[in-house]
């Protein structure tokens, strides 16, 4: 039996055998950080930088969380990652790429002291399901009081959280979302 987080069986294994486990866990820590990053909420305000960087903490975290190799097995560096936004063909995307390399055991003996890879793996993110929504908005006259703790009109309330409500749907971008207002009033 061999211990993969430490080096007990690493002689035993060929350089190429050693080279794709390594490759096949690291797979695996990537196809679970970029799944872990395409669900990860990001601000449409935020730069391509801002996005990128959320994208790679998120990622990473999990990476971490799954890569259990021995130093003497693989060595990777830090996760890239990198959003697509979307376009008129295509949703938005995450995209994430790892390097490492497999010391040798066998090759070393030609002069081949590691075997380098790069792992990449992409994921569309979720978009928001289809959104009918239809506001019915209160514009009788007893919107145009003052609420008894004081502050702007009922209307003046209302409209401004209207309005917070409609820009933060639309701001996804997605062309699913479908707003409709009715005003309610006594006529």
């Amino acid at each position: 039996q061999c211990d993969w987080s430490s080096d007990v069986c690493s002689s035993d294994l060929t350089d190429i055998g050693r080279t794709l486990y390594a490759r096949s866990v690291v797979q695996g820590a990537v196809d679970s950080g970029v799944l872990a990053a395409g669900r990860k909420p990001l601000t449409p305000t935020w730069t391509q930088a801002q996005k990128d960087a959320v994208l790679k903490a998120e990622a990473q975290k999990l990476i971490d969380a799954n890569l259990n190799l021995s130093t003497s097995l693989v060595t990777v560096q830090p996760v890239t990652a990198t959003y697509i936004p979307p376009t008129e063909l295509s949703v938005d995307k995450v995209q994430l790429s790892m390097s490492g390399s497999v010391p040798t055991v066998f090759l070393k003996l030609l002069g081949i002291n590691k075997i380098d890879f790069t792992i990449g793996s992409q994921a569309e993110r979720p978009q928001p399901g289809p959104i009918d929504l239809a506001l019915v908005l209160d514009t009788t006259l007893s919107m145009a009081s003052v609420p008894s703790a004081g502050g702007a009109t009922k209307l003046a309330t209302l409209k401004a959280a209207a309005t917070q409500l409609v820009n933060m749907l639309m701001a996804t971008g997605s062309p699913n979302i479908k707003v409709g207002i009715v005003p309610y009033s006594n006529y």
